[in-house]
């Protein structure tokens, strides 16, 4: 039974197999990456501490830095712990998982389906009373195959597309992580920001409270008018109602730290709760930024708009494959045995391979439409990737741009903090002898109070505009994208 089996299936196999040598023809296009005119060198001035020799900033771990163990161990934390790069890697594993359900559907595929059968019969016998029987019974097997030929590509372009689309998953979740990371680094500059000018104006409440002692002195030697006393209570009962805002500040960034680690709001405080003022996290070296061509390796969404590009390109090549014709080879092969229980059971084997053609005669321009369509986000892929890239340099140049300026305000702020408080000091020790009025003393007090704030508030935007360039360089120590099979 075996033999003739086989002498019937070599024919078909044969057949099979020189057809499939045929499908060494793949229509559409090949995955080409776009041309885009970049600038040598940035417009912008590259900041100081980005323009060493050192390697680029986003090929390490750019929050390290700030020399600042907290924010390390927070950021280090989030990019495996935060919701959204869980989601992320979650849908990485979903894109792996369809790419190999696709690769496994364009080989054979086979089904196997069995069936049995009782039966029974009875006679009543004669005068002895005897009963006479039958029964018999049927077992049958059945495996059911089918081999679709790759004629045109078709099927390989299906795999393209869906290789290309775990990869771009896989650099997707990188991007995630590259703005969790800064998102991260931002709200804990904003919380040591806001604890610093905290501090700052516990620190100007307690100098007020002792310039009100001074007063009230002078008041009741009868040196001072009352109305001194009044305007001194007047600025402390103001520097008191200014602490409450900050506070508040201050535990809605450690709930918010907290939120983007997954954990609930105030989990971190432990971590979070310094004894010291430790001031706002600064860094002093930041490697070199490179030139612009080095974004297309560095950034995770430019790399994405890439491999959007290669499955745009794998889905034109399967619509177009739709417009040939399609060969599949199904098969049967049914093997049973009947009559069990009858002492002659009689088995059966029956082989059938057989060769489908389709060709597409009329569809009314349906697959003609998707050919189009196909072709179409095709385009809008490659703009799509040009527009990634021109923001992504964007992103750099409005960065340094803001660095530049922001530390060109700080520089003369520390200056500004340092003449406020030498006018407050001489101001002082003028009214105490009594030769200027309290205004004086107020306005200088009020202007020294205001700078220590600008000055603050520069240090913290200056520490935000260090991580934007960071997160515009790349922002990741992670290796290049990976690339899908073409």
């Amino acid at each position: 039974m075996v033999d003739p089996l086989r002498r019937a299936l070599r024919p078909g196999i044969a057949v099979g197999m020189a057809l499939g040598l045929l499908g060494c023809a793949t229509v559409g296009p090949e995955m080409q990456s776009p041309e885009v005119d970049l600038p040598q060198a940035y417009d912008a001035p590259v900041p100081a501490p980005f323009s060493g020799d050192e390697a680029a900033a986003a090929a390490r771990r750019w929050w390290t830095s700030f020399r600042d163990p907290t924010l390390s161990a927070l950021v280090e934390e989030a990019l495996k712990a935060n919701l959204d790069v869980r989601v992320a890697a979650s849908r990485v594993r979903e894109a792996r998982a369809t790419a190999r359900g696709v690769d496994a559907g364009t080989g054979p595929s086979v089904t196997a389906t069995g069936e049995a059968i009782g039966t029974a019969a009875q006679e009543s016998g004669g005068d002895d009373g005897d009963d006479d029987g039958e029964s018999g019974g049927t077992v049958t097997g059945i495996l059911d195959a089918e081999w679709e030929i790759d004629l045109f590509g078709g099927l390989q372009r299906r795999r393209e597309a869906a290789e290309a689309a775990a990869a771009r998953q896989a650099v997707l979740r990188r991007e995630v992580q590259r703005t969790i990371a800064a998102e991260v680094a931002r709200t804990y500059i904003e919380l040591r920001a806001a604890e610093r000018r905290r501090a700052l104006l516990e620190q100007s409440l307690d100098l007020q409270v002792r310039t009100l002692r001074l007063v009230q002195q002078r008041v009741e030697s009868g040196l001072a008018r009352r109305l001194d006393a009044i305007q001194a209570q007047a600025q402390v009962d103001q520097l008191r109602a200014d602490v409450g805002p900050l506070s508040t500040e201050v535990r809605r960034r450690r709930n918010a730290l907290a939120v983007l680690l997954g954990v609930a709001p105030g989990e971190l405080d432990p971590l979070l709760i310094r004894q010291d003022d430790a001031g706002i996290p600064q860094t002093q070296a930041g490697g070199a930024v490179g030139a612009p061509a080095e974004l297309l390796r560095r950034r995770p969404d430019v790399q994405a708009a890439e491999l959007q590009i290669a499955v745009a390109t794998a889905e034109v090549g399967v619509a177009t494959a739709e417009l040939y014709p399609s060969l599949s080879l199904p098969g049967r092969l049914s093997v049973g045995t009947a009559d069990l229980f009858t002492g002659s059971p009689v088995a059966t084997a029956l082989a059938r391979l057989s060769l489908l053609v389709e060709f597409p005669l009329f569809d009314g321009g349906q697959r003609e439409a998707e050919l189009t369509a196909a072709e179409e986000r095709l385009r809008q892929a490659a703009l799509t990737y040009r527009q990634t890239v021109l923001r992504a340099i964007q992103d750099v140049e409005s960065a340094m741009v803001g660095y530049r300026g922001t530390r060109d305000r700080l520089n003369a702020l520390v200056a500004a903090v340092d003449a406020n408080r030498s006018a407050f000091e001489q101001s002082r020790a003028l009214y105490r002898e009594g030769l200027t009025s309290f205004l004086d003393v107020l306005d200088s007090q009020r202007q020294l109070n205001t700078s220590r704030q600008e000055l603050a508030q520069a240090r913290r935007d200056l520490a935000l505009e260090t991580v934007n360039l960071y997160s515009a360089l790349g922002g990741l120590p992670m290796a290049q994208a990976p690339k899908a099979t073409r």
